[in-house]
């Protein structure tokens, strides 16, 4: 998404018709909720899309605005936390966000996707061909959990998704830490193409495999 896309349906969001409290209390609390939810920095994170889906369904509220294109899969989101993230087998996109999902979860393959969305030749079809992955199943993790693809041009938002990907809960008294590994892999991606990432991941993950040919050109 972009982020045009992005403060539209933020301010629909904020804006939304509330339902009417009788008492002073009720009102004041009403507008605090309106001030905190404009000062929220989530506009500002790659996981926004996933965020907003989550709170679309936790109010139960629907929104129109989901109609349009460009919302695609922030609705698939909201349908997928509706079935409490076992879709049925019936609906391919609503399968996509829940192995999205899954690869977000994962121990290694959501950095490199990660790293791969931030290369400047990315798309989600050359990331898809060559994690051997879905379209959709990329499109969701983009949409929805990382979104950079589509803001490549804002400097601030890039490094502020970047330390969010870096930042990990730490093992002690939550505390974060760093993986350098998956900083390696996620400046690679900043500065180069999808195929140094490839490459990198390859020394990183499984060195005896880096010089066979066949592996490497996937991502050709």
């Amino acid at each position: 998404m972009k982020i045009q896309d992005i403060q539209f349906l933020h301010n629909a969001w904020i804006n939304r018709p509330r339902r009417s409290f009788p008492d002073l209390t009720s009102r004041l609390l009403l507008e605090y909720s309106r001030v905190r939810e404009r000062e929220w920095d989530y506009l500002s994170r790659p996981e926004f899309g996933i965020t907003m889906a989550w709170r679309l369904a936790k109010d139960r509220e629907t929104c129109s605005v989901l109609r349009k294109p460009p919302y695609r899969w922030i609705r698939k989101g909201v349908e997928f936390f509706e079935t409490l993230g076992k879709p049925s087998d019936g609906d391919p996109e609503l399968l996509a966000v829940a192995q999205a999902d899954d690869l977000k979860s994962g121990p290694d393959g959501c950095i490199i996707v990660q790293a791969m969305l931030l290369a400047k030749d990315a798309t989600v079809e050359r990331v898809a061909q060559c994690l051997n992955l879905s379209s959709l199943t990329v499109a969701a993790f983009s949409d929805l959990w990382f979104n950079v693809i589509h803001r490549r041009n804002e400097p601030a938002y890039i490094r502020k998704a970047v330390e969010t990907a870096l930042i990990h809960p730490g093992r002690i008294n939550n505390t974060p830490h760093v993986n350098k590994r998956d900083q390696e892999l996620l400046h690679a991606g900043l500065n180069g193409t999808i195929d140094d990432v490839w490459r990198l991941a390859l020394d990183l993950f499984d060195p005896a495999r880096h010089h066979e040919s066949a592996v490497v050109s996937q991502c050709q």
